[in-house]
């Protein structure tokens, strides 16, 4: 009887995108402040686990309001890890968050694929977070709060 060891070397590559969370708690604008809705309005468009065929596209749009007394300038949504392990959806890694005044209602856009090797029955997400670019970093807005997100299930 012989035994052969085999080797094998696992090459994760990670494309990084330099992000900061400050060590802080609250948003990092003071008097900023973001409010979804709880009532599923804010998922102005693809709700939650609607059904989406491999291969299809749609646009996402979520509403939600600037609550608090700072105007949004030049925000992102930046793509983030996905908080309850679904398989991920095809999505940009960025989607410009409108400039939105105190008081006034938001509603950013992302369009959604679902991979082609999607299978029926998966569920399909992408979360997002809002960000602002300070130097060459991206700055987490709101570092306490949820990620909005999409999620879909395979048809």
């Amino acid at each position: 009887m012989s035994v052969r060891i085999v080797r094998a070397m696992l090459v994760i590559v990670v494309v990084a995108i330099p992000l900061v969370a400050l060590a802080q708690s609250g948003p990092l604008f003071p008097g900023d402040k973001s409010i979804f809705p709880i009532d599923g309005s804010g998922d102005v468009t693809i709700q939650d686990y609607s059904g989406m065929k491999p291969g299809q596209s749609e646009d996402k749009i979520w509403k939600f309001y600037n609550a608090g007394t700072v105007e949004w300038k030049d925000r992102q949504l930046m793509l983030t890890a996905n908080e309850k392990n679904e398989m991920p959806l095809n999505v940009p890694k960025f989607a410009k968050l409108p400039d939105t005044k105190p008081g006034k209602e938001c509603r950013p856009k992302v369009r959604v694929t679902v991979p082609k090797d999607a299978k029926p029955g998966e569920n399909r997400a992408a979360y997002y977070k809002q960000v602002i670019k300070r130097g060459k970093d991206w700055v987490l807005c709101f570092p306490d709060k949820k990620a909005i997100y999409v999620v879909v299930k395979v048809q």
